[in-house]
């Protein structure tokens, strides 16, 4: 694939994750688990903890921007909906935000003005 192709197919992806997290209906994330997620040089682990928060358990990470943001140890956790796509957002409401398309795993995280990335995240979660 041709580089240009590649970006623009980055670009479209990132845009549909980040539209769909702006959507209106987004709900807490009301279930207990863990979620691993992983970029190169970059991994952090969430604890969900049941009320639409997640909670920075450990991060490591050779990006600044990343491990400043995971300084922030709280982060929101809801759940979009839309035309049968299901994504979890764990945003730190500082301009880190990790979309998460459930059930696969795969995702996007955006850091403030610094870039956008794959990311590929697991979500363990309490049986219903």
């Amino acid at each position: 694939m041709k580089y240009s192709n590649l970006c623009s197919l980055l670009v479209g992806t990132a845009t549909a994750f980040f539209a769909l997290s702006l959507v209106a209906n987004a709900e807490p994330y009301q279930k207990h688990g863990v979620v691993n997620c992983a970029l190169p040089g970059t991994t952090i682990e969430f604890a969900l903890n049941g009320s639409g928060g997640a909670d920075v358990a450990s991060v490591s990470s050779n990006f600044p921007p990343f491990e400043e943001a995971a300084r922030i140890k709280t982060w929101s956790a809801t759940v979009v909906t839309k035309d049968g796509l299901k994504v979890l957002v764990l945003d730190n409401l500082k301009a880190t935000r990790i979309m998460v398309r459930l059930p696969d795993g795969k995702g996007m995280a955006f850091t403030g003005s610094d870039g956008v990335s794959d990311i590929l995240c697991q979500v363990l979660v309490q049986a219903d």
